[in-house]
């Protein structure tokens, strides 16, 4: 049985095991979530982004009336202006 009144950070331990299990810089896997934003490397440098699809998705049909926040709204701006995947 699941007690839904206790709240676990789920980005927060996945972070924290990408830093553990690799070499990779912890300045360089970020967060995206309703609570945590951390704060994408301004040099363009390569992230590991761990969000949901809903963060990512969110207002992005034409069809709904919801926005997202100003600051979620920038987070999304720089996530659009970084090259992934190539």
């Amino acid at each position: 049985m699941i007690n839904t009144n206790v709240f676990f950070d789920f980005t927060g331990f996945q972070r924290s095991q990408f830093i553990f299990f690799s070499t990779v810089n912890p300045k360089h896997v970020c967060r995206f979530t309703g609570k945590v934003k951390d704060p994408l490397p301004k040099d363009g440098s390569p992230v590991i982004l761990i969000t949901t699809y809903t963060m990512l998705t969110f207002g992005s049909s034409s069809t709904t009336a919801r926005k997202r926040s100003k600051e979620n709204q920038m987070y999304m701006n720089d996530i659009r202006a970084r090259t992934w995947g190539e």
